[in-house]
């Protein structure tokens, strides 16, 4: 796609293009194998790409090719036309993406976090990330999680504050910190942060040189929170090299493990059946896990929880752990909206079944429920709504 567009004259090779280019045009060359791929996954593959040294990464976040070699090495614009247009078999799955650890002595528990995003954060650099999740994916035990993983000394908590100045004079003070490790300044949800304090601490950590004692400033985003990010352009803080990591459903790879874990089965079937009931939701395969001792089998309380869901407070309870609740209502009538379709809808279609308040923010409104897993992009201006989203609203 990026030779595609340096061959046919789209952009110089010099400029690069940036991610949500390249992954619109990802979707558009070849939807069914990106459909359902996150932008934080995708970065990854980039990233990847820029490791094995086919690309390099450009400031604000664009991407090109490391030198004008590599491309000649793609062939004339007619020969890279025709790879983008030939058949393909599905990606494989990248491990390190997926895989979740466990807490200690409770396998039944299991990191929000993926091995990839704990490894991102270990990175030996100064910056700062911002962490979209909520409740259902697993947001409540992400402190938890990252004290297991970096050791309670490095993880410092920013709970409670509620003024700026408060904070930039704690940022200020991470001067004292143990050596030959990560800290994390962990910005919990509940305090009221916005872009600004982003930028602060972005600043504030930029000015460090120290490699031996990095900090990581982690901004935590509930889905209210989300919700005044992506107001206020959320996509330019990565264009500001500050790192946007996501809390997931869980992929079958990452089932697979935990099953075998808790010694329950985990062939394709049982997996299939436990996604379909759970939607991959760390919030409900808890509560599944924890219910299976008071039943005569892993089955009768799958089918115990399944019951529950078609409970009209049960469903409530599970639509404001995935964000929906009264400070979420337009983007939960912007999901109603896509269920009620029953299908990928485009976004001209999807404008016909809205007011037009919520109409002049629907480009915000689908990044806000695509961040938190609640529908994908499957294609240019195209949306999907969650399968697991979908049969909760249906049912309402």
């Amino acid at each position: 796609m990026l030779a595609y567009a340096v061959l046919g004259g789209e952009t110089p090779l010099d400029d690069g293009v940036p991610i949500k280019w390249l992954r619109q045009e990802a979707l558009s060359w070849w939807s069914e194998g990106f459909a359902g791929v996150s932008e934080e996954y995708f970065v990854v593959l980039l990233d990847e790409m820029v490791g094995l040294g086919a690309l390099r990464r450009l400031e604000g976040g664009r991407y090109t090719f490391r030198n004008a070699n590599t491309l000649l090495l793609l062939g004339t614009l007619e020969e890279v036309e025709r790879a983008l247009l030939r058949e393909r078999s599905a990606p494989p799955v990248y491990e390190a993406a997926y895989f979740r650890e466990t807490e200690r002595g409770r396998p039944e528990r299991a990191n929000p976090l993926t091995a990839r995003q704990l490894a991102a954060l270990r990175e030996p650099k100064n910056g700062v990330a911002i962490l979209i999740g909520s409740e259902a994916l697993g947001l409540n035990d992400v402190r938890k999680f990252l004290e297991q993983a970096f050791g309670t000394d490095f993880v410092r908590l920013f709970e409670g504050v509620i003024d700026r100045g408060v904070f930039d004079r704690r940022v200020r003070e991470i001067e004292d910190r143990p050596p030959d490790a990560t800290t994390i300044l962990f910005v919990a949800a509940d305090v009221p942060w916005s872009i600004a304090w982003v930028e602060s601490a972005r600043a504030r950590l930029a000015r460090l040189r120290s490699t031996r004692a990095p900090v990581r400033a982690l901004f935590v985003a509930n889905p209210q929170t989300l919700l005044r990010l992506v107001e206020a352009d959320l996509d330019m803080m990565r264009d500001h090299d500050v790192e946007i990591l996501s809390l997931a459903p869980w992929h079958d790879t990452a089932l697979q493990h935990w099953l075998e874990a808790n010694n329950l089965p985990n062939d394709k079937n049982t997996r299939e059946r436990i996604q379909l009931v759970t939607g991959g939701r760390s919030f409900l395969l808890h509560r599944f896990i924890d219910d299976v001792p008071h039943y005569a089998s892993w089955e009768q309380a799958l089918n115990a929880l399944e019951l529950q869901l078609k409970q009209l407070d049960y469903r409530k309870e599970i639509l404001q752990a995935l964000g929906l609740d009264e400070n979420t209502q337009f983007p939960e009538l912007v999901l109603r909206a896509i269920a009620q379709w029953k299908g990928d809808i485009d976004q001209a279609d999807l404008s016909e079944l809205l007011p037009s308040p919520i109409v002049e923010r629907l480009p915000m409104l689908l990044r806000w429920s695509v961040s938190l897993y609640l529908a994908s992009d499957v294609g240019p201006e195209t949306w999907r709504l969650d399968p697991f989203v979908q049969k909760l609203l249906a049912a309402d």
